[in-house]
Parts: structure tokens; C-alpha cells; sequence
């Protein structure tokens, strides 16, 4: 004999509803930890901004500093004509305002 044939007809509506809401509960925070994976939290999306704005300020200011002493080299010794002057007093500003910015980001 079958042991499900000798319980009550309220313990097999027990039984059956007790299952259904394990499954639905499954069913659920399985919909949940998909979606949550799935998509980018706010917070991770703004560190990882944060990190490529870093990365991008200290590229371009490699760049700069890298022009500034190409001028160096090329006028050492030498006076620089006013449009090279122009160029390196702007290149000395860029690179003031690039390191201000990374002073920012390391707050």
C-alpha cells in the first residue's frame, strides 16, 4: 500500500501547499540574484567611473608633462619665440589644473 494513500486528505493539502511556497520562494530569489548579477549597482557603477576618470586625468597629464619637456629639451639654453612661450606657459597651466583634479579624486 502506497503511503501516501494512508495520509489524511488534510495533511496532503499541507504537503502541497508547503511545497508550492518552497517553489515560489525559489522561484523568487532565483528572479532576484539573476536581476541583481545581471545589472550594475549604482555603487560599483560610480567606483568604477571614478577609477577611469582617475586613469584618464593621469594619461592626460603624462601627455602634457611629456610636451613640457619636449619644449624644455628643444629650447634649453636657448629663448623661446612668443607662440613656444604661449604653448609652455599654457602647458604649465593644464598641468597645474590635471593635478588639482587628481587631488580631488584622492579625497
Amino acid at each position: 500500500m502506497n503511503w501516501l494513500d494512508s495520509l489524511s486528505k488534510e495533511m496532503k493539502l499541507l504537503v502541497g501547499t508547503l511545497t508550492c511556497l518552497v517553489t515560489f520562494a525559489g522561484i523568487f530569489y532565483g528572479c532576484h540574484e539573476y536581476l541583481d548579477d545581471r545589472y550594475a549597482l549604482a555603487e560599483s557603477l560610480k567606483a568604477t567611473q571614478q577609477r577611469l576618470d582617475m586613469k584618464i586625468t593621469a594619461d592626460q597629464l603624462n601627455q602634457v608633462q611629456q610636451r613640457i619637456w619636449l619644449l624644455e629639451d628643444r629650447y634649453k639654453g636657448k629663448k623661446m619665440d612668443t607662440t613656444v612661450s604661449e604653448e609652455y606657459r599654457t602647458l604649465q597651466e593644464q598641468k597645474q589644473m590635471l593635478i588639482e583634479d587628481q587631488k580631488k579624486f584622492k579625497k
